[in-house]
């Protein structure tokens, strides 16, 4: 028996439009179940395979729980998302006691190495201690991330042991990895200097607490506290002068500018721009002449090894306003065609960074002393120049150096993120609402 066609369908039949479909249970399953079902795998595969989204750790606890665990991927995840979170939470970095954990973890891995070194026989298979071994590469990192020196005796001792033995790649990593954390380490403390008084008293107060006579723990908080109580008094005075060297950075440092290993060099050259102490600058100087037994390179182009220790090493004098800061090296970084004619950079990719790191270490100069700044008419005449660079982030670095606006403003990072976002969502819109009106036009014609 033939069933009579409803009012509805009669109507949207005899108006042209497509006739109007009763919802069902298939209809129900087409347009919500199969699209959560694909949403949920996509959600799992996440948590799958990339542990889900913001379930690391979060406070100095659980870090210390991971770094411990006795599951080996447990400890590097946890080494990976300490040092992915210390950059952006300025409260651990401020945190002394958890800053003295991490150095304590350190002190435990360095001791162990060395005591496999010392006595063969103690070292366990390769494959029990690949994770261990892996992590000393991380904790030096994160101790100098804080804005407390205390791991700093353990990063001196990762520079002196390994010290004329670089011919071991083991050894030569963590002779590196202590050098360049100890200019990580100035870098942190100059952040302290910049918090607020209430702020550093905490810190102080935390220190406190810890400090002691013994050895490990105790001696490091008791060392740290009496640098910063000075280093607060240094910065309050109007002399400048530097400080003494308490610490005893300058004869590691001295092993790294005299070392045969090119990146090591140039990592100390980051140490010796972060610390303010005496002896710095001396030795800086000391770097932009002849570099005597460096033999170990990047590649094969020795010379620009060489060039790059000498130029780096101008620039820190330069950053740091010294009156031992070579004038004509830094003139001769600011000659935009003669740098471009040494790199052999017809497209000026290599030679545009450091041209622009050059203005920055300028800038920094010029915050430090502005009068002594001034007097570099030389210099000064050098970036006019760059003002007519045919690289636009040159030009507009030289116009902000001589404190002048450029008519280039560049969109931010940010802001061209956002704009990609929102062109993206728009299409994506555009397309579904297109896609809907064409399986609307074809459903009607059909």
């Amino acid at each position: 028996m033939n069933s009579s066609p409803s009012p509805d369908r009669d109507a949207a039949t005899s108006s042209g439009l497509p006739p109007v479909e009763t919802p069902n249970a298939r209809m129900i399953v087409q347009l919500f179940l199969v699209p959560g079902i694909l949403v949920a795998v996509v959600i799992g595969f996440i948590l799958a395979f990339f542990g889900g989204v913001g379930t690391g750790p979060r406070d100095p606890r659980q870090f210390i729980q991971g770094l411990t665990d006795a599951s080996g991927h447990k400890r590097m995840q946890t080494a990976h998302d300490l040092a992915q979170m210390l950059p952006r939470k300025p409260e651990l970095r401020r945190d002394a006691k958890f800053a003295l954990d991490i150095a304590e973890l350190l002190q435990r891995e360095w001791e162990l190495i060395k005591a496999e070194r010392a006595n063969p026989s103690l070292k366990k298979r390769e494959t029990e201690r690949a994770d261990d071994i892996e992590l000393i590469a991380y904790l030096p990192k994160a101790v100098a991330s804080f804005n407390v020196p205390v791991g700093l005796s353990l990063l001196e001792s990762m520079v002196e042991e390994n010290d004329g033995k670089l011919n071991d790649e083991g050894r030569l990593s963590q002779y590196r990895n202590g050098l360049y954390s100890i200019g990580l380490l100035g870098s942190q403390l100059q952040e302290f200097d910049r918090l607020s008084v209430e702020e550093q008293n905490q810190i102080i107060a935390a220190l406190e607490s810890e400090a002691g006579d013994r050895p490990g723990r105790a001696q490091w908080a008791a060392q740290s506290l009496a640098y910063l109580k000075n280093r607060q008094k240094w910065k309050q005075q109007m002399n400048q002068a530097a400080p003494v060297d308490e610490l005893g950075l300058i004869p590691i440092l001295t092993m790294g500018a005299r070392c045969n290993d090119e990146i090591s060099r140039k990592f100390t050259i980051l140490a010796l721009a972060n610390w303010p102490e005496k002896g710095m600058e001396e030795l800086l100087r000391e770097m932009t002449g002849p570099t005597g037994q460096l033999d170990r390179f990047v590649n094969e182009d020795r010379e620009r090894g060489i060039r790059e220790i000498r130029y780096n090493a101008a620039l820190a004098l330069a950053r740091r306003g010294s009156s031992l800061m070579p004038l004509e090296i830094v003139l001769e970084i600011l000659d935009e065609a003669r740098l471009q004619k040494i790199y052999n950079d017809p497209k000026q990719s290599l030679s545009t960074p450091f041209l622009i790191k050059a203005l920055n270490d300028l800038r920094e100069y010029k915050r430090r002393d502005p009068e002594g700044f001034a007097k570099q008419t030389q210099i000064i005449a050098a970036v006019e120049k760059l003002k007519s660079s045919p690289m636009i982030s040159v030009e507009m670095e030289a116009r902000k150096l001589l404190g002048e606006s450029s008519s280039s403003q560049p969109i931010s990072t940010a802001w061209t993120r956002q704009l990609t976002l929102i062109i993206g969502l728009a299409v994506g819109v555009l397309f579904l609402l297109g896609l809907a009106v064409y399986a609307r036009l074809k459903r009607a014609t059909s």
